[in-house]
């Protein structure tokens, strides 16, 4: 069975309601009309947030100082920043980046405090905000953002920012942990979270490492392996291999890439067999229909064939489940039904 990448299951997902963070930008070759737009409607959803909590208005109206001076209707714990001085092409910026009830901020101010831009994103587990300076992109990092969340699907990822024109411009992202879980009578259900990374002082280069693979409910925990993924920085570009790649680009040909699901099998074949040999248990059917469709993405062998033969025949047993039909049916035509 072909591998369904993310945008086809966000496509599938799309009627569960599924919302997203912060959007691709690129800060060459600029359409003025599309920034525009853009500005336009993120200052919308940035006013509409804080007018909620401070009743601001309008926050360009509003020195840092005057932002700084605020105070949430929540408590004072609820409302949170730290200010950062950032210097680019020689001229002196000013960065706040906070929290206040569901949500983080990064605004960008120039030195006299005067607001320039800024982004907003939903945290309601209310998650540290990370920010590392990076000298040789003197761009500026910033995690936990959420990407994307809904019915079966959640994403949070890392931003890279940088200042163009005076406006805060995303330069590169990546994912830092999610799944997405469509009906298994679709696809299996990726999972993914960094667990390691690292930054190159002297190149700019960085990488990310991830444990990342399928969960299942027999087992406590996720039937994976672990990948780095490596970008190097291109001093003459001034940006990263694969900075063009949005984060489900990334998760689609970078971490869950062509050939995956046989190195997962390989690694945890025995566990796999565990869990389709094991007693029935609460959700086995669920886990038996995920685990033949990750099958199905794996290339035609002989380990894989036995497995799918004895889904095959599980669900056969079963016949009276709502799904079965349609996972025989796919099944069939994988392998050869005596």
């Amino acid at each position: 069975m072909k591998k369904l990448s993310f945008m086809i299951i966000m496509t599938i997902l799309f009627i569960t309601g599924c919302s997203y963070g912060v959007k691709d930008e690129k800060t060459k070759e600029v359409d003025p009309e599309r920034i525009s737009s853009r500005d336009n409607s993120k200052i919308d959803d940035i006013n509409s947030q804080f007018n909620d909590t401070f009743k601001t208005k309008d926050i360009r109206e509003y020195l840092l100082k005057d932002i700084k001076k605020l105070k949430s209707p929540y408590g004072k714990e609820d409302y949170k920043y730290k200010e950062y001085i950032w210097t680019v092409n020689n001229k002196s910026y000013k960065l706040l980046v906070g929290e206040f009830h569901l949500d983080n901020f990064a605004f960008l101010y120039n030195n006299l405090g005067k607001f320039l831009d800024g982004y907003m994103w939903e945290n309601k587990n209310r998650a540290k905000i990370n920010v590392a300076f990076r000298k040789n992109q003197n761009h500026v990092q910033i995690s936990p953002i959420k990407m994307a969340s809904g019915t079966g699907i959640h994403h949070i990822g890392g931003v890279w920012f940088n200042v163009y024109n005076e406006k805060l411009l995303k330069s590169f992202e990546y994912p830092i942990r999610g799944y997405d879980a469509p009906p298994y009578t679709i696809s299996y259900s990726r999972e993914y979270k960094l667990i390691d990374e690292g930054y190159n002082k002297s190149t700019g280069d960085y990488q990310s490492t991830y444990k990342l693979g399928i969960n299942t409910y027999a087992l406590d925990e996720l039937l994976g392996l672990e990948k780095t993924i490596k970008y190097k920085w291109n001093m003459d570009k001034g940006q990263f291999d694969f900075s063009n790649y949005s984060i489900f680009d990334k998760l689609d040909n970078l971490l869950f890439s062509e050939g995956i699901e046989d190195e997962i099998l390989n690694k945890n074949y025995e566990k796999f067999k565990l869990i389709i040999d094991k007693d029935y248990y609460d959700n086995k059917e669920d886990d038996m229909g995920q685990v033949a469709m990750f099958l199905t993405n794996c290339d035609k062998s002989e380990k894989r064939d036995k497995l799918l033969e004895k889904i095959y025949e599980w669900f056969l047993n079963n016949k009276k489940l709502w799904n079965s039909e349609g996972i025989m049916e796919i099944l069939e035509k994988e392998i050869i039904v005596n």
